[in-house]
């Protein structure tokens, strides 16, 4: 069984001051008698009124007043994101104005002396595989750079490759969720700078894609 629990030590002090206000003289408001947490008013102990919040009394606010929210920017997706100090965004996306685009209708000039060689599809995926950290660190930078999960998605690329091994043309496919924050330029620049295994043959146009979990 629990006793029930005493009154607060204000309350019996605001009750025993009012009931003796105004039954001892002296310059002093009632008397002295008003406690802690009371104030004398009309020659009464009255509970005293709640302070104001600190933050309210510190700029002099009206407590009464409803404070304004501040409306937080929500930044949209593919904007960059700028450091805890201010200044400059801290991701920049990678330029990739200088990379070609893949051609799919280019006419092909066939060289009389040149062989009839062509890389092996082995040969192809074995070099794009060899790429496969340069794509991860695309999406890595991408995935820090966004406050949101970036979700799945198949990326293609279409590719013109001489038979020197340099990659002349790139175009790369991704869905919207995957085209933000450099990921596509990344992507493009990556193969563009890489050198393909060389052949005595005619240009190729090679064909390639990854899913992104």
């Amino acid at each position: 069984m629990f006793d029930a629990p005493a009154a607060p030590r204000w309350t019996w002090l605001v009750a025993a001051a009012t009931a003796a206000c105004g039954l001892a003289g002296g310059d002093e408001p009632c008397g002295g008698y008003c406690g802690p947490g009371t104030v004398c008013a009309d020659d009464r102990c009255v509970p005293a009124p709640p302070a104001p919040p600190q933050d309210e009394a510190k700029a002099g606010g009206d407590p009464s007043r409803p404070r304004k929210k501040r409306r937080r920017r929500r930044r949209r997706r593919g904007e960059t994101k700028a450091p805890a100090g201010g200044g400059e965004a801290a991701f920049t996306p990678p330029d990739d104005s200088h990379v070609p685009p893949y051609q799919d209708d280019r006419t092909q000039v066939i060289d009389e002396r040149s062989g009839t060689e062509r890389l092996s599809d082995r040969a192809v995926r074995r070099h794009m595989r060899g790429l496969e950290p340069a794509f991860n660190r695309c999406i890595e930078q991408a995935a820090l750079a966004s406050d949101e999960d970036l979700g799945r998605g198949r990326i293609a690329f279409d590719l013109n490759v001489e038979p020197d091994g340099k990659v002349s043309g790139v175009s790369v496919h991704a869905p919207k969720n995957l085209r933000v924050f450099g990921i596509v330029p990344c992507l493009r620049l990556a193969v563009y700078e890489s050198r393909f295994p060389t052949w005595d043959g005619p240009p190729m146009r090679v064909e390639y894609s990854f899913r992104v979990e």
